[in-house]
Formats: C-alpha cells, sequence, structure tokens
C-alpha cells in the first residue's frame, strides 16, 4: 500500500507532540497592544470510557488510514478546555477551538480515564509553566482563571532607588543687612533711600536620596515595606562688609530703649563713611536646614486586574527637621573700637506618628504611571535653643567677652532657649511618577513629589528684631517684653529620578 510521507508525518508529529511538554505549555498571543495568555488543559493519552478500550497504537504501528482514525476517532478524544484570553482589562472565553486542537490522549501518569468532551481545569505544567512556584503554591487555586492570568505578574520582592532634585521652601528672617548710598545713613526709615535685604535664605535646589524595599505574601494580597529618605543640608550664607566707600551698610534691628538717644530704627554700622572713615566691618550669616524621614507601612490589595493595581497603605512615620541659623558681626569705629556679635538659632522638629493612604498604579503596554497620596498623623515634639554673646575692646588688643547676650540674641528672646513643646500635627504627601520598563524587572520612572509640615519650629522664626540695646552696658535689658515660640507650616517639592527592581 502506497503511503504518503506527508500525510504520515503530520500524525506522528501530533501523536508525539501530545506526549511532550508542550501540550501543557501555555499558548500566548497578543490581542491589539496588549499580550494574551491562554491557558488550556492537560492532554495525553486516556482510555476510552464507553469501550474501554486499550491506548492507541503508535504511529509506528499503523498504515496512513489508521492515523487519520486515531485523530479523528470523536470516542476517544478529549476536548481541550476552552482557552481564556485578555480583552483590555476582562477576562473573556476564546472564540473556539479548532477540531484539530481537540486531540488529546491522557498519559497512564495521570490516573485514571476522562470521558471525551470533559473540560479541564488547568492547575500547574509539569514542565514549570509560566507562572512558576507561586502557581503551584496556591495563586490559581485561590483565583481561577483570572488568578492563573495575573499571577506571573505578581511580584515578591521590590527595590527603589531614587535621585532628589528637590526644592525646600524658603525660610525666612527679620531683614538682617541694610545699604544705602554713600554718606547717607544705612538705617531704615532715618533715610527714603536705605534698601534691607538678607530677609530670606534656602528655596534652592538641595540634592537627596529616597530608598523604598519590601515583599509581597499571600500571592500579592499584602506587603510589608520600609522607605528612608535624607535631603541633602540645604546651606544658605549671606557674606558683605566694607568700609563704606561706594555704599553704606548696616544690620537694621529696632531700640525698645526708652532713652530717647536710641529708641527707635538703628542699625550696627558695618560700613559708613560720611566723607571721613566712621565704621568698617563684616556679616557672616549662614543658615542650615536638613531633614530626615523613616517609615515601616503596610500594603493591601483591594483591586487589580491587568493593566492596574490599587492598594490601600498603612503604618508608622517618622520626620526630623532641623533648622540652624548663626549670625557673627564685627564692626570697628574710627577710635579702633571693636564690637564683635555672635546670634545662634536653633530648632529641631521630631514627628512621630502614623501613615494612612492609597497608591495606584496603571499600565499600557511597557509605560506605567502611578499616583501615591497619604497623610502622617501624630506628635511634633519641638525644640529651642537660643544663644549670644558680644565682645568688645580697642584694637590690638583682643576684645573681651562682656555680656552673654548677641545682638538678636538678647534679654527676652533668651527666654526661648531650652523651650519644648508637644503639638498635634499632620503632614500630607503626593507622590506621581511615569516609568518605562526597561527590563522584565526593572523600571525606569521620573516623578514629582510634595510632602508638606502644618506645625513646625524655624531658626528665622524666632528672631525678634525689636531688641534692648544700651551700648554703654551690653548686660542691661528690657524684661518687660514677653517672647512666644513662633511656628507654622513647611514644604517641600521637587523632581525624583529612579528605578524600580521586582523579582
Amino acid at each position: 500500500m502506497k503511503i504518503d510521507l506527508r500525510r504520515l508525518t503530520l500524525a506522528a508529529f501530533m501523536l508525539s507532540t501530545s506526549a511532550t511538554c508542550s501540550v501543557f505549555a501555555t499558548a500566548q498571543s497578543f490581542v491589539g497592544d496588549s499580550e494574551a495568555d491562554y491557558y488550556g488543559a492537560q492532554g495525553g493519552i486516556v482510555l476510552d470510557a464507553a469501550n474501554n478500550e486499550s491506548p492507541v497504537k503508535t504511529v509506528a504501528a499503523v498504515d496512513e488510514d489508521e492515523a487519520w482514525a486515531i485523530v479523528a476517532a470523536k470516542d476517544t478524544a478529549v476536548r481541550q478546555v476552552a482557552a481564556s484570553v485578555y480583552i483590555g482589562d476582562d477576562v473573556a472565553p476564546a472564540s473556539g477551538v479548532s477540531s484539530h486542537s481537540d486531540f488529546g490522549y491522557a498519559n497512564s501518569q495521570y490516573g485514571a480515564s476522562i470521558s471525551a468532551g470533559q473540560s479541564l481545569r488547568y492547575e500547574s505544567s509539569p514542565c514549570g509553566g509560566s507562572c512558576g512556584g507561586s502557581c503551584n503554591s496556591g495563586c490559581d487555586a485561590g483565583r481561577g482563571r483570572i488568578g492563573a492570568a495575573v499571577c506571573k505578574d505578581d511580584p515578591t520582592v521590590w527595590m527603589k532607588a531614587e535621585f532628589l532634585l528637590w526644592f525646600p521652601q524658603e525660610r525666612n528672617t527679620p531683614p538682617l543687612g541694610v545699604r544705602n548710598a554713600q554718606p547717607l545713613v544705612p538705617a531704615l526709615t532715618l533715610s527714603p533711600t536705605a534698601t534691607p535685604f538678607g530677609d530670606s535664605f534656602g528655596g534652592d535646589l538641595v540634592p537627596g536620596f529616597r530608598g523604598d524595599i519590601g515583599r509581597y505574601f499571600a500571592d500579592g494580597d499584602f506587603g510589608i515595606g520600609g522607605r528612608v529618605w535624607v535631603l541633602g543640608d540645604d546651606e544658605d550664607d549671606l557674606n558683605f562688609g566694607g568700609s563704606g566707600l561706594g555704599q553704606s551698610l548696616g544690620v537694621p534691628f529696632f531700640n525698645t530703649n526708652p532713652d530717647p538717644l536710641f529708641f527707635g530704627e538703628n542699625a550696627v554700622f558695618i560700613g559708613f563713611n560720611d566723607g571721613a572713615p566712621q565704621n568698617e566691618g563684616n556679616v557672616a550669616v549662614r543658615s542650615t536646614l536638613s531633614i530626615v524621614a523613616a517609615e515601616i507601612y503596610g500594603r493591601a490589595l483591594l483591586s487589580k486586574s491587568k493593566n492596574h493595581r490599587f492598594e490601600m497603605l498603612g503604618g508608622y512615620s517618622h520626620f526630623n527637621i532641623s533648622d540652624d541659623l548663626n549670625i557673627n558681626i564685627q564692626t570697628t569705629n574710627t577710635a579702633a573700637l571693636q564690637t564683635v556679635f555672635n546670634d545662634s538659632f536653633s530648632t529641631r522638629n521630631e514627628f512621630h506618628g502614623g501613615q494612612i493612604g492609597s497608591e495606584i498604579s496603571v499600565s499600557r503596554g511597557r509605560w506605567t504611571a502611578s499616583s501615591l497620596t497619604k497623610v502622617h498623623l501624630g506628635n511634633m515634639a519641638q525644640r529651642i535653643n537660643v544663644q549670644g554673646n558680644t565682645a568688645q575692646g580697642v584694637l590690638p588688643a583682643v576684645p573681651a567677652v562682656v555680656a552673654g547676650q548677641g545682638l538678636f540674641a538678647r534679654g527676652e528672646v533668651l527666654d526661648l532657649n531650652g523651650f519644648k513643646r508637644d503639638v498635634f500635627a499632620f503632614a500630607p504627601e503626593m507622590n506621581l511618577k511615569v516609568g518605562y520598563q526597561f527590563r522584565d524587572h526593572v523600571n525606569l520612572h521620573v516623578g514629582y513629589t510634595f510632602v508638606y509640615w502644618n506645625d513646625i519650629a524655624l531658626a528665622g522664626d524666632q528672631m525678634d528684631r525689636s531688641v534692648f540695646v544700651d551700648t554703654a552696658n551690653f548686660n542691661a535689658s528690657n524684661t518687660t517684653r514677653h517672647v512666644e515660640a513662633r511656628t507654622g507650616g513647611y514644604f517641600v517639592q521637587g523632581i525624583d529620578l529612579g528605578a524600580t527592581i521586582t523579582f
């Protein structure tokens, strides 16, 4: 009998495929822009349940007509389970299965016979399958076809590293400098052309780092993570001085001394020349802000599909915000009398509390976008320290310390030294990201972050330009006034550049 080798080869190929791992492997296709996963039942060779026949012969033992009879036999064929395919965010059955793909003969290793036409539910592949160990541990068993479809996308561990380019809010102070044209005096209100400056610090670009690491449990339904971010010191300086040539310079303040000779708007002359040298000196101001944050939080999955994931977040938050302001003033008059003022204001704000929020992420092909919003609620421990000293003497001798008070850190302002207070505070936070899946487990992203604290103490806010100064006795001070600690809101914002690794 003449045998068509092409047809016999086709039959042999179909029978051999049914006994190998390729029958169980997941078939993949694309629907539109999305990858669609098809899951079929386990195949193999079975006994004919109706006739209790023996397993079919091998191809090598049959001729052409028998080979095709084996393939077409309705009483021995087991229909493969209908495939499922993702269309957008929905899971829908495939429109049909070709009759040529319906062949399936159970291998004896899978146990009892399966009746013709019986549907099989995909459990696992002896080859490992695309879901891997997570499906075998119960992901598919708990979620059915939806679980099988998305299980392979569930990360177990996430690690994020971000380079921060943030802009802290400016920090305000009373004006620490005043300029005027030579030979006019450098004092506010005493001359209409006097101009103040040096009343804000910071607000420029500051680099930082943020790291986030955690792990999912229960097939991605719950996760625990930790996050730390550190903002580099926001340092700002103000330096000026001279001999009064070209312009007059001073440090303005309002003197509360009732003596008519001193009362009212006044200034420490730094550089003044009214036709002859009167004062020469310099001023150095340094402002430094630092922020450190740490969090431990949990994630709970609320909803999920092929293209989105929505989670609730909750946990513990800690912030430490420090602000320091140091002022050094030196001035020397024509009699070689040098006066030196040193003022130091520092604040510490330590927050301990909880956080609650949510994060949603969506994807389209290799592009991803996410939005994180949460609020931190808890106790803000505020601490304030104020110190000052004044030295005066005739050069070239070293000026002796004659007072434990500076120019601004004096009198009733010194009552703030050692101040402590605990207040309830809240800090809303928002983070937006757009990323690209650069590799299977690596996502590169750019984002924007905004964080606001409603109640913190800053160093410049504790200064009071209304001070009692007696140049004949720097230890003298007015005790009738009362100065309170000042607090207010503060924010940071900026750009995030980073990478996320999941595995």
